[in-house]
Parts: C-alpha cells; sequence; structure tokens
C-alpha cells in the first residue's frame, strides 16, 4: 500500500487520516493540543489548464520544499489532494500558532519563477484546533474543511473554525491582520501620560500609551492586542509607528521642554537593527537625544541580561534616558543596574495603590527609594492615584510621580495648552 505522495514524496491522504488519529490518541492521553491546517491553492487549476501538467506539478513541488521549510522538523505534512496540503502540528501556546499560520501563508503566497514563468499562488488557509474543535479525527477534520470553505469564499484568506458557542479567543491571527490593517489605516493613536517632578512640578516627561482611535471598532483591546503581537514578531512595525510617530509630534509641537517617553518590549530588545532605526528616525525629524525616553521593564532584563546590557549600552552612547520600568516585580540585580546606563527606576503601581493600608508595602517602597538613590538614580512612583499616597511618597522624598491623581493620560493635541497651564 502506497504511503507517500509520488510527485512530493509527503505524505498521501492514507497516511494523513491515521497521522490525525495518532495525534487525536496522544492529545487524549497526555493533554497536548494539536492544530490542523487545510491549505488548499485555489488557483492552481487555472494554472494548469493554462501552461500544462509539467508546470503546474514543478510550482507544487516547489510550493511542497517552501512549506516544509516555514514548519518545524515535527510537524506531520501530508498532501492530501490534488491542490490541497494538511499540516498538523503540536501546540504548545494557541497565540503562537497565528505567527505560525502567518508564517507558512507568507512564504506560499510568494511569487514562484517556474521555468521561466512567474507565478502567483492564491491561497485558502482553514485551521482547526484539538480539542476545543473536534475531539475525533472526522469532527477535527470536518471543522478544518469548513474552516477552509469560509477562507476560499470569504474576506480574509485564513479562517480559524469557530463554532457558534465557542467563546474561546482565537484571535491571535486577527489580531495580527487587524494590527497590520490598524497600522496601514491610521486607527492608532497615542495618549500621553505625564510624569511629574515632586519638587517643582515640572513635568519630567510624557510616557506614551498606544489607544485605538475608535476603540468600538474592534473586538479586542488594544492591551491584548499588543500581547499577542510581542508574541507574534509583530510588535516592531508597532514600536517603530509609536517612535516614528512622536519624534513627528516632537518636530511640530517644537515646546522646548516636551519628552516622550517610550515603552520597548523584550522583542525590541532583540533587535540589533533598533539603535540605527531609532537614529534614522531622530535625523528625519531633527530630534534631539535629550527629547526622548525607553522604558524597559525589570522583568525584560532577566530575561536575557547579556544582550539587553547590549542594546541599551548602544542607546546610552546614543545620549538616550533610559528608565526601568515596572520595578520590584523582576530580579534585577544590582550589579546589572550598575551596568546599564539607566537614569530612572520607575516602581510597579502594585507597590504604591495599596500602601495606605499596607506597611509591608511602605517598606519596600522607601527601601527601593533609598537604594535607588545609593545608585544616583531617580524615582518614579507610577499608578499614584490619592493625596494620601502622594503625600507619603514625597515624605519618602520620591523624585516623580505619575498617576489618576495628578493626570489621566491626555491627547495629542493638549500637549501645548498642558505644557503652558500645568509646566
Amino acid at each position: 500500500m502506497a504511503k507517500r505522495d509520488p510527485l512530493t514524496g509527503l505524505n498521501n491522504r492514507l497516511i494523513f487520516e491515521d497521522r490525525l488519529m495518532q495525534a487525536i490518541s496522544d492529545g487524549k492521553r497526555s493533554g497536548r493540543k494539536y492544530a490542523l491546517i487545510l491549505i488548499d491553492i485555489t488557483n492552481l487549476n487555472t494554472i494548469i489548464s493554462r501552461l500544462g501538467q509539467y508546470l503546474g506539478d514543478a510550482l507544487i513541488k516547489q510550493i511542497t520544499e517552501k512549506l516544509l521549510a516555514g514548519l518545524r522538523e515535527s510537524d506531520n505534512v501530508s498532501r492530501i489532494d490534488k491542490g490541497i496540503f494538511a499540516a498538523l502540528l503540536e501546540v504548545p501556546d494557541r497565540d503562537q500558532l497565528a505567527s505560525l499560520v502567518e508564517k507558512v501563508y507568507e512564504a506560499l503566497a510568494d511569487r514562484f519563477l517556474v521555468y521561466g514563468h512567474e507565478l502567483d499562488t492564491i491561497l485558502a488557509m482553514g485551521v482547526a484546533i484539538y480539542p476545543e474543535h473536534g475531539n475525533n479525527a472526522d469532527q477535527l477534520y470536518r471543522n478544518a474543511s469548513q474552516a477552509l470553505i469560509e477562507a476560499e469564499k470569504g474576506e480574509w484568506p485564513i479562517v480559524f473554525y469557530r463554532s457558534n458557542e465557542d467563546t474561546t479567543d482565537y484571535s491571535g491571527f486577527t489580531i495580527i491582520q487587524s494590527l497590520r490593517k490598524a497600522i496601514e489605516e491610521d486607527e492608532l493613536k497615542l495618549v500621553f501620560q505625564p510624569v511629574i517632578d515632586f519638587e517643582d512640578h515640572h513635568t519630567v516627561y510624557l510616557e506614551a500609551l498606544l489607544r485605538w482611535k475608535e476603540p468600538e471598532k474592534h473586538d479586542i483591546s488594544i492591551e491584548r492586542t499588543i500581547e499577542i503581537a510581542e508574541k507574534n514578531q509583530l510588535i516592531k512595525p508597532l514600536t517603530n509607528w509609536v517612535i516614528a510617530f512622536s519624534c513627528q509630534l516632537l518636530s511640530e509641537l517644537q515646546i522646548d521642554r516636551l519628552v516622550i517617553g517610550i515603552n520597548l518590549s523584550m522583542i525590541d530588545l532583540h533587535d540589533q537593527y533598533l539603535p540605527r532605526r531609532i537614529e534614522a528616525y531622530m535625523k528625519q525629524y531633527d530630534i534631539r537625544p535629550q527629547q526622548l525616553v525607553f522604558e524597559i521593564t525589570e522583568g525584560q532584563i532577566m530575561q536575557d541580561p547579556e544582550e539587553v546590557i547590549d542594546i541599551l549600552g548602544q542607546l546610552g552612547k546614543m545620549g538616550l534616558s533610559l528608565s526601568i520600568d515596572d520595578f520590584g516585580t523582576g530580579q534585577a540585580s544590582l550589579t546589572y543596574l550598575k551596568e546599564l546606563p539607566v537614569e530612572k527606576l520607575k516602581i510597579d503601581q502594585s507597590f504604591i495603590r495599596d500602601m495606605v493600608t499596607n506597611a509591608e508595602d511602605r517598606l519596600i517602597v522607601k527601601a527601593t527609594i533609598e537604594l535607588a538613590h545609593t545608585l544616583n538614580l531617580k524615582v518614579i512612583a507610577e499608578g499614584v492615584e490619592i493625596v494620601e499616597v502622594y503625600d507619603i511618597l514625597q515624605d519618602m522624598k520620591c523624585d516623580y510621580v505619575q498617576g489618576y491623581y495628578l493626570s489621566r493620560p491626555i491627547d495629542a493635541g493638549q500637549i501645548p495648552q498642558w505644557y503652558k497651564v500645568v509646566s
């Protein structure tokens, strides 16, 4: 009995069905999740009728090579019909499945050069996840097939199966696509929350926070969007957008004391090209290093301290100010704090909000302020919402404060008035 597709060398439909049943049996024993992705080259018949079977076969071989290159060695790939492939993947993290599906799509939706002919493929992909979308092979395959049909006729060529009763968030790919659309179609905006000096009440900087322009048009919060974007490598273009917008705003407003703070993700801190991109935006908009502050979290430092130190060292050499965000929630050692070109330390709001009633939080905050001052760091307290907390922090000689007690985030259009009246 033949086990392989003679053209591609992949498993054929018979072996695919066997592998699918094996995966589900394993899932029932181990609790592992699996994703079934059906991929249809919808214009294959058109290509064959126009250019012939021989060229169509050559295209299928190239598609097979790209498909295998885009997946992991452990993933099971089969050719189950003329232009239809099936990929069976173990899914440790559902959010990251979106990234893998998108990677496969982008590889196969590329232009192929076949015997001198440039060919564009038109794809549809249907995805179903075990056990959420089927607890046996037949049901999972039917639901993946239903998703594929929707993709073939729908607006977007990738569809995750979803039943009427299914309330689970399978929005990873939707978010990726939505975020790309948001960047391209100007659906995002920045709001800015002031960081204020305790001593003379001037504005130290405005922290840029990402928001939807029209949140009612989006099913998913911006916070969840950013979370999945970070997992799926889409945070880089988002960071680029924030940096470019901030630099453009600084250039347009021409307010001498205006400084904007920008949050960086862990993905950004692994990007060796980040410093030169920041430098390019600064040059494009004629921005001085003193006009920008970059915030990183304590947890990000400890995930990969050597590489983070390298990237932040480059930013420090450019004259950019750096701040550690959410301090107290990670395990950053004093050694790393001393090595980093950091000027400010922001105490996590989880220690700030209950200071009035929680003596332990007060001790932690006081000790952190004293430690930071020993290292010549300025301290920011975030999440200050009531006057009692503000007064305690002032008595502790905290340097800067941020929170609703002083100001909610303001729109870009309110910045000039803020600096006239407040700062």
